[in-house]
């Protein structure tokens, strides 16, 4: 734990929703003027900053590949179980981007692209859904504590995880788990420096 390596997706702290990934993706012109009347697309997104369609097709093949209903049915509700078998499935996304992906901005784009589509996974995923909220719930709870006076004194990474472990009971956990608790230390952190310089 001493030599904690933050993976290259935690460098995305957004939590992604539908409408995100939407704008992400090349779409053809009829496609994009009937989603246009439905959705804000907000700030523009230069074309070769976006997925080619095909691509994200790709991710989503390799993503249900790996995927197997009938696994996660059999994963007997036990936390830690379901924890290791979405890590491991991160980790084999995060391999198949890397080993497909030498420029960094397509990398980056289904790397959240893939955090999006874990989350929906673990959320709401039938088999698992109540032991999902109770993850959830429990990071939450860590998070949180972060808002108390006593826990301002260290913000750090190694000892963020630390908890995090504590809550959960393994190592063993996926980086899409520990976005809101990055986002709100890296807030946090920021609004203290801009509180000392007053």
């Amino acid at each position: 734990m001493e030599n904690i390596i933050l993976k290259e997706s935690l460098i995305f702290s957004k939590n992604w929703k539908e409408e995100d990934v939407i704008k992400i993706i090349k779409f053809d012109e009829d496609k994009k003027n009937n989603l246009s009347n439905e959705i804000n697309f907000g700030k523009r997104i230069e074309d070769d900053e976006k997925l080619d369609l095909n691509e994200y097709t790709d991710l989503i093949d390799k993503f249900f590949s790996i995927f197997i209903q009938k696994e996660i049915d059999q994963l007997n509700n036990d936390i830690k179980t379901i924890l290791d078998y979405f890590y491991l499935r991160e980790l084999q996304i995060e391999q198949y981007l890397m080993d497909k992906y030498h420029d960094d901005k397509k990398r980056h784009l289904n790397i959240r692209l893939a955090d999006y589509l874990f989350r929906v996974q673990f959320e709401e995923n039938e088999s698992i859904s109540e032991n999902s909220k109770l993850v959830n719930q429990l990071i939450f709870e860590v998070n949180e504590s972060y808002l108390e006076k006593k826990n301002l004194i260290d913000l750090s990474d190694k000892t963020y995880l630390e908890k995090v472990f504590n809550a959960l009971g393994t190592k063993d956990i996926p980086c899409f788990l520990l976005r809101d608790g990055y986002r709100l230390r890296r807030e946090i952190q920021k609004n203290i420096k801009l509180f000392e310089k007053i």
